[in-house]
């Protein structure tokens, strides 16, 4: 279980699946090994922790072969710093 401190004054998200996260909920998540061993740093609880041999590229590989279509686009979160810097 993750459990989330959820200030009183937030009023937009987190969302899962396009609705407020429910605090009092349980979610089922899927995160590579490397998250896994951080999240009990970071105060989250997990439980029912199942390690899978699949590599997370072979799994993701085969879920766009398996949906045919990707859309891909910016969000933004990701700028590249180095253009940045050569531009001053």
């Amino acid at each position: 279980m993750m459990i989330f401190l959820i200030s009183e004054g937030i009023t937009e998200g987190p969302f899962v699946g396009g609705r407020k996260l429910d605090p009092l909920a349980t979610y089922s998540v899927t995160v590579n090994e490397g998250l896994a061993a951080l999240l009990p740093a970071m105060g989250l609880q997990l439980s029912n922790l199942k390690v899978l041999p699949d590599l997370e590229y072979v799994v993701l590989r085969d879920y766009v072969m398996r949906i045919g279509e990707v859309e891909t686009g910016s969000q933004g979160r990701i700028m590249d710093v180095a253009d940045i810097k050569h531009r001053r």
